[in-house]
């Protein structure tokens, strides 16, 4: 108790004010005390278990961050072998040109390394003109465009090796980000087997147009060889009568060379009809002489069925094309025009030529009764016919 009374002196208090009941006094000092102590036990454990929690905090995230960065090691090495492994070549471009390509991707441009591809643009391995007559830097620069503004473009594309032989392919390109920047993936399917299938199939129905000609065509060459024949006939009857005279003669020569020019144009035509023109080089036709070898191989048709043919417009007209390929589609217009109006009662075909600001349209009309819904929705379809 003395103890207790020093204490309560020390902290100011006189003997008058010091209680005199000092062991109630101690009591209550003794409970504080023991509550700050059960305090500074809390305290201690409190922080204990704040400084395990943070340690086995940063563990997890040490293992989540070791996990993560595990998982996303896994997803690139899968995403690389099957960029390397894929049949399909396989490219990324950017600004600087091709960053990366798959086997498949050297082996079609007949490389031997990555180093003879990289940093070099796909259209850099193009012919200088693409098959619709466009440049290949000019059809380049739209292709990336679209793809940059959808997110994706797929076209068909004409390609060269590194030798300079063509080969067709499907271009499949997709914007996306690659290393934070952004970059093309471009996917390649080569279609040089499916192009060689279409071309003989195409030639295959070429053929059969042509078969279907036939009998207009013999009629157009006949008609020419019987004039031959009739006046070269008559030249000798007059040869041998002794009444021969120059001037008559030339008239017959004339006739004669002049049929012999319409059956080499017939031949012409239908060799340029059945012939495999998509290397042609483009260049300037006349529309009018373009129309002429068309019709010298249905003309003899016109006049055996009786169909009246009309030619309007602008046929002085010159266009930069493959002539051999206009011509095929002129003349599928004209034979289907002919067969529309065979038994109609009014039989007429008119071509139209229209010149216009930077190109010449072609129109084909009939009078026939039009074309079947069922045919309209399959009309467009490759080898589609009636």
């Amino acid at each position: 108790m003395k103890k207790l009374k020093n204490i309560l002196l020390a902290c100011g208090f006189s003997e008058a004010h010091c209680p005199a009941d000092l062991q109630k006094w101690s009591k209550m000092l003794n409970l504080i005390a023991d509550q700050f102590s059960e305090m500074e036990s809390h305290a201690e454990l409190i922080e204990n278990t704040l400084a395990i929690s943070i340690n086995e905090m940063e563990k997890l995230y040490a293992e989540q961050k070791t996990s993560s960065i595990r998982e996303k090691e896994a997803v690139i090495q899968k995403f690389r072998t099957l960029f390397d492994s894929s049949p399909l070549p396989y490219m990324f471009f950017g600004e600087s040109g091709i960053i990366d390509c798959n086997k498949a991707g050297i082996d079609i441009l007949g490389g031997i390394s990555k180093a003879e591809i990289l940093s070099k643009h796909p259209a850099e391995f193009s012919p200088t003109y693409q098959p619709d007559g466009r440049t290949s830097n000019e059809k380049s620069i739209e292709m990336d465009r679209i793809a940059r503004e959808s997110g994706f473009h797929r076209f068909e594309w004409t390609h060269q090796t590194l030798q300079g032989k063509e080969f067709p392919v499907e271009v499949s390109m997709a914007s996306v980000q690659l290393e934070n920047r952004p970059a093309m993936l471009v996917i390649w399917r080569d279609l040089t087997e499916s192009k060689h299938k279409d071309q003989l199939l195409l030639h295959s129905s070429k053929m059969s147009s042509l078969g279907e000609m036939a009998g207009g065509v013999a009629h157009e060459i006949n008609n020419p060889l019987g004039i031959i024949h009739g006046n070269a006939e008559l030249l000798l009857k007059k040869m041998e009568s002794g009444r021969f005279s120059v001037d008559e003669a030339r008239k017959h020569v004339v006739k004669i060379v002049s049929m012999a020019d319409r059956i080499t144009k017939i031949v012409k035509g239908m060799k340029s009809f059945s012939r495999n023109a998509e290397k042609d080089p483009f260049l300037p036709v006349e529309i009018k002489s373009m129309l002429a070898n068309v019709l010298s191989l249905c003309e003899e048709k016109f006049k055996i069925l009786e169909i009246k043919l009309e030619i309007v417009g602008s046929t002085d007209a010159q266009v930069e094309c493959r002539n051999a390929q206009i011509e095929q589609v002129v003349l599928n217009l004209i034979t289907n025009s002919l067969d529309a109006v065979v038994g109609e009662n009014e039989k007429w075909v008119r071509i139209e030529v229209q010149g216009l600001s930077d190109h010449v349209q072609i129109s084909v009309t009939d009078g026939g009764r039009g074309l079947p819904s069922f045919v309209v929705e399959k009309m467009m379809q490759p080898f589609f016919t009636t």
